[in-house]
């Protein structure tokens, strides 16, 4: 399990790539930012669904990374044929990659604490104030 989640965050260099690069073109170039924006999120989806999708066939057999990304190949597709209406899209995603974050970054400190690594959710939930 804890070698599903360090494949997960390392395919988030991606994302990282591809924020880096939308954040460029938002300040350069205001008035195609719209498209700009739908094409590299598209792209790095579609990316993002490929190698998941590699990953499962070579390696893994975890089919939670497979439905992610199938996932999102079809989400970086519909980004891409669909950029006039890229602002619904993309609030929808960024909240949906805060709530996978969110429950992978839960998962892993229960995992963390389980395993005795650390000291998990407890400095979140029983901290006792001074």
């Amino acid at each position: 399990m804890r070698a599903f989640f360090v494949k997960a965050k390392n395919l988030s260099i991606v994302t990282i790539i591809a924020s880096l690069i939308l954040g460029i073109v938002l300040l350069a170039r205001p008035d195609e930012a719209l498209y700009a924006a739908s094409m590299i999120c598209g792209i790095a989806l579609i990316l993002l669904g490929i190698f998941a999708a590699l990953s499962y066939s070579i390696k893994d057999k975890n089919t939670l990374l497979l439905i992610l990304g199938v996932f999102a190949v079809v989400a970086g597709i519909i980004m891409c044929v669909k950029y006039r209406s890229i602002v619904s899209i993309l609030v929808f995603l960024f909240g949906l990659f805060i709530l996978i974050g969110g429950i992978v970054d839960f998962a892993v400190a229960i995992d963390t604490r389980r395993n005795g690594v650390g000291a998990g959710l407890y400095p979140l939930c029983c901290r006792q104030s001074a």
